[in-house]
């Protein structure tokens, strides 16, 4: 009787350690993320709406690679490609102690990110309800994000006390931005594509956040780069002309 109960509470101490260790992850949006500094803008400048971008990442979440499935053949080789990784558990970090997960919409951070950084810049979910027509509405496609995670067991992960490392993971980014002026929503007056790719290889006691700090890399790269180029466009093209008041008749040629 006495082992029944002993085990019994030995169990229940597994269980609610396990609950409390699900409960103590961090669960944070890509846009909470320190990715640069935020434009600082002055009253003068062009009022940039910032649109969600759209999802053009298609419906397949991910696919586990082909050796994973393989007996003996997955004690070196095995992993996995998360094709929407901020929906799909991929993007976690347990760096000094602290369990963090990535969680929420990329297509809708990567708009309020870059309503920071471009000067003038405002997140359309953050429009109030009678805000004044924006000289300027930024919109974009997010096209692509792929997070790889590739695990060697045999003998790296063996061997990763000495530094072996044992896991190797990338992470690649495409979004489009397409810039339109004064309200005309079919002309963009800019338009470019946005790419990065990065990998890193972790080992037991280092680099435990890579996919974390692959995604973080991937986002400053191409917002400093997306912020420039939105910025020196607007600051070429100008401001909207303000509207003749009526009646006013043009000047006799």
């Amino acid at each position: 009787m006495f082992s029944l109960r002993r085990s019994y509470r030995g169990s229940l101490v597994v269980v609610l350690a396990a609950m409390s260790a699900a409960c103590l992850v961090k669960r944070e949006a890509a846009r909470s993320l320190s990715v640069g500094e935020p434009a600082r803008a002055a009253s003068t400048e062009p009022r940039v709406q910032v649109e969600v971008l759209v999802d053009g990442r298609g419906e397949d979440a991910s696919r586990t690679i082909g050796t994973s499935f393989v007996p003996l053949v997955n004690l070196f080789h095995l992993g996995a490609t998360s094709l929407v990784p901020e929906q799909d558990r991929a993007i976690r970090s347990s760096a000094n102690g602290f369990a963090t997960q990535i969680v929420g919409s990329l297509d809708r951070d990567l708009g309020a990110l870059l309503a920071r950084r471009v000067p003038g810049g405002v997140f359309v979910e953050d429009l109030p309800a009678n805000a004044p027509t924006a000289d300027y509405v930024l919109t974009g496609t997010l096209e692509r994000t792929a997070m790889r995670s590739q695990l060697n067991i045999f003998p790296g992960a063996v061997l990763s006390w000495l530094g072996v490392p044992f896991l190797y993971t990338d992470f690649e980014l495409r979004f489009s931005l397409q810039l339109h002026r004064c309200g005309d929503r079919k002309t963009a007056s800019f338009g470019k594509v946005y790419e990065y790719s990065g990998k890193r290889v972790s080992g037991a006691y280092y680099n435990s956040a890579a996919a974390r700090a692959l995604l973080v890399e991937g986002l400053r790269q191409t917002l400093d780069l997306a912020s420039a180029d939105v910025s020196a466009a607007i600051a070429a093209l100008g401001p909207c002309a303000a509207p003749e008041p009526a009646g006013t008749a043009a000047p006799p040629a």
